[in-house]
């Protein structure tokens, strides 16, 4: 569908990725970093696929309708619902969509809008957040989980509500540059909702003989409660 109705934009966004600035390349870069540095505890993880990803959509999205047919293959039978459900509740879509009330479409807003998911993409892959969303949405591999649990709470409409507050709490209705603005808040975003995990460290005291024994130093990992 991008291909038929959004075609001159989406070469324009494909037209940054072999820069620095606006390049989707680089945002797995930064994500696995920031994965990678959340806590010595966290296994290292694996490097990330999808610059790849990008240069196979940038290569497939050459081809004319037809050819693309024929690549691809039938149709899965839950394709509309699928697509439904992604326009519904991805935090990519759904952070366009805000973005878009704050800036035209241009680069700048799919750049951002990336940012905002693989902000999104660090708190799904969290073990609090697996087990919290495979408890409430028990069907289907988790990705589908996932489209579930955003629709059930409505991200488009938190997403909304929260840029609103941003918009005011960080000044930016005073300027008039809609790229900076776009920016700050995808930028802002990205960073609420990729959490760290710190380290509390706690003394274990053992009583023996009603006095104190054994002490032992323990750590906890823990998150701010969203």
């Amino acid at each position: 569908m991008d291909r038929v109705f959004y075609k001159d934009k989406i070469k324009e966004w494909f037209s940054l990725n072999g820069g620095d600035k606006y390049n989707l390349k680089n945002l797995s870069k930064k994500s696995d970093k920031d994965i990678e540095g959340d806590s010595k505890q966290d296994k290292k993880s694996e490097p990330s696929h999808f610059a790849e990803h990008i240069s196979k959509l940038e290569e497939f999205f050459k081809h004319e309708p037809p050819e693309m047919v024929k690549e691809l293959g039938n149709p899965p039978k839950d394709l509309l619902s699928i697509l439904s459900k992604i326009a519904l509740a991805s935090p990519a879509v759904t952070s366009l969509r805000t973005l878009g009330e704050y800036g035209k479409y241009k680069p700048v807003l799919f750049y951002n809008a990336a940012l905002i998911s693989f902000g999104f993409r660090s708190l799904y892959i969290l073990p609090e957040t697996i087990s919290l969303i495979k408890q409430l949405c028990p069907d289907g591999p988790y990705w589908k989980k996932i489209l579930q649990y955003n629709i059930a709470g409505n991200l488009q409409s938190l997403l909304d509500e929260y840029m609103y507050v941003l918009f005011e709490s960080l000044g930016l209705m005073n300027l008039s540059d809609e790229e900076r603005i776009v920016c700050e808040l995808g930028e802002h975003i990205e960073k609420v909702v990729s959490i760290r995990t710190p380290s509390l460290y706690l003394d274990e005291i053992k009583i023996k003989n009603n006095k104190v024994g054994e002490t032992k130093k323990r750590s906890m990992r823990c998150r701010f409660a969203m």
